[in-house]
Parts: C-alpha cells; sequence; structure tokens
C-alpha cells in the first residue's frame, strides 16, 4: 500500500510500534489524529501526563504547494535555530521510519490562535529579530516576484477564475526591499498556539529567508483567515497588526505592495481550487473582496 492510501489508524499503529522499538517511545501513548494539517499527518500523543503530551508529524511524499512547499530537513533546521527562544515547540525527535520521515516535538499547552492581533504581531516580530540559519530557501516578496510567480500558477488551468484574475491583475509598484529575515513562511491562524507564555508557531515546514512583510502578509491574508477561522479580519484588526509589530518601514512595504499579494494569494486559492480543494472558494472570494477594495 502506498503511504497516503493506509488508513489513519494502521500507519499510527505501525508507527507507534516501531518507535517503541527503537526506544523512541515509550509504552503507553495514545494517538490521536489532529485536524487542520493540509499536508501532512499529524498526530497528539498523550499518556494522562498532559505536560508530557507529544505531537508526530508524518511527511507525505508530494504534499508540497507553490507557496508552501514540504521541506522536512527545513523544519529540523528551524527547530535547532530557535531552541529555548519560546517562539517553536521543542524538538523531541526526528529521522526515517519505515512510513517516511517522521518529526515529534513537545506539543505546546494552549489554544489555536482565534482573536487578538497583538500577540502574533509581536511574535513575529520577535522572530524576525532572530539570527538566520544557512541552507533556508529564498523567498520573493516583490510585487513584480509575486504577480510573476501568480502566473505560473495560473498557467494552464481551466477553470473560470482564472480568466477573473488575468482581468484583475494589479500593476507592480515599485518598493526597495527591506533586510532579510528568518521567516516562518506559513503563520497562518492553525500555526499559532497561544499559551501562557504567548503566541508559538508550529508547522515549520516551510520557513525561509527574505522580507519580514511575506510573513505579515500571509498573516493578514483574507484568504488565510477565511480557512483558519472562518471570517477575515477587520481593517481595525489589520492596522493594530501593523502598528503592533513595531516597525513603520514593514508597515509601509507591505502597503505598496498589498494589492501585489492580494492578487498573489487570489491566484494561490484559484490554484488549490483548479487541484480538487472546493473549499477554497469562499478564501478565493474574500481575497477578491479585498482586491477589490485596494483598487
Amino acid at each position: 500500500m502506498k503511504q497516503h492510501e493506509d488508513s489513519t489508524e494502521h500507519v499510527a499503529a505501525q508507527l507507534d510500534a516501531e518507535l517503541r522499538e527503537s526506544g523512541v517511545l515509550a509504552a503507553g501513548f495514545r494517538w490521536k489524529r489532529l485536524d487542520g494539517g493540509r499536508t501532512n499527518r499529524v498526530w497528539l500523543l498523550e499518556n494522562g501526563d498532559r505536560r508530557a503530551s507529544l505531537v508526530c508529524r508524518l511527511f507525505l511524499n508530494d504534499r508540497g504547494t507553490p507557496l508552501f512547499p514540504n521541506l522536512p530537513h527545513a523544519e529540523v533546521t528551524a527547530f535547532g535555530a530557535l531552541a529555548g527562544t519560546g517562539l517553536a515547540p521543542e524538538l523531541y525527535w526526528h529521522g526515517e521510519t519505515g512510513k517516511g520521515r517522521c518529526l515529534i516535538y513537545r506539543a505546546c499547552l494552549g489554544q489555536t490562535w482565534q482573536s487578538g492581533v497583538r500577540g502574533v504581531a509581536h511574535c513575529l516580530a520577535r522572530l524576525h529579530r532572530q539570527r538566520m540559519p544557512r541552507g533556508l530557501r529564498r523567498i520573493g516578496t516583490s510585487p513584480a516576484d509575486l504577480i510573476a510567480e501568480g502566473m505560473r500558477m495560473l498557467n494552464g488551468l481551466t477553470i473560470p477564475e482564472r480568466e477573473t484574475l488575468l482581468a484583475c491583475q494589479p500593476r507592480p509598484s515599485p518598493v526597495s526591499p527591506g533586510p532579510d529575515a528568518f521567516l516562518h513562511g506559513d503563520p497562518v491562524p492553525g500555526n499559532i498556539v497561544m499559551t501562557a507564555g504567548g503566541a508559538v508557531l508550529i508547522d515549520w515546514q516551510c520557513p525561509g529567508i527574505g522580507d519580514p512583510v511575506h510573513d505579515l502578509a500571509i498573516f493578514l491574508s483574507p484568504a488565510m483567515q477565511t480557512l483558519g477561522r472562518g471570517a477575515a479580519l477587520t481593517m481595525a484588526e489589520r492596522s493594530d497588526c501593523l502598528q503592533s509589530y513595531g516597525d513603520p518601514a514593514v508597515a509601509a512595504r507591505y502597503e505598496i505592495s498589498e494589492a501585489a499579494f492580494t492578487w498573489h494569494m487570489a491566484c494561490y486559492c484559484t490554484w488549490r481550487m483548479a487541484h480538487g480543494h472546493a473549499d477554497y472558494a469562499p478564501a478565493l472570494a474574500a481575497e477578491l473582496h479585498r482586491l477589490n477594495q485596494l483598487r
């Protein structure tokens, strides 16, 4: 059986047996499949002591997308670089298994983010001040880069939404690039856990190096907010986030580039819909609504 065809219960049982036999895990963990992971399989491992709970991520082959690649080695690099900062969970183990590459980290005691943008803005600002590890991908953020990548996503698609996007493609505005920073790459609501110590970023499968506006644009994206919690941020929340981030230059670059970021995300939603993910339709509608506001 191929990896993605195995039942969740069967895969969990095989992983549990293999990891116990190799001494990675003790006996007695209960494996609970976690919802929300759109790329890999994720389980919560519980043994009765909430503080000892773990999260296991099984990386699936060929599940990366144009916007969010699936890079297990980069995730390990990110965990190592952020050890002790509180910005990422504590890495427990990583390695190859009979079912594929796995990464296990200590579960964060908290709730998936739903509201309150200031804590997220402060978390991203702290991350972007961290020392950048070597070997991460470079993420382009100029309006020209975003529009070019959006066109690559639209090429070959046949769904009607493609024509809508081609008709409303924005003209790229010139903007001077900012200094490079350590980027999470995917700070959507489901990848932010609010703990007693503040926001913690999880799911580091596609970190990178580039302008901090990338992470802010992903978090502020109406599409990603709609997918993650059912509604886009209000204008007041968007403004509060940018102000709380604490760097007017970053906020200014985002505002200049926002139309390109918005169109780029709309292209991504269209690409996902063309590849069988109908749940991206409301996300696309939210992104197009914002794009119309910006025109």
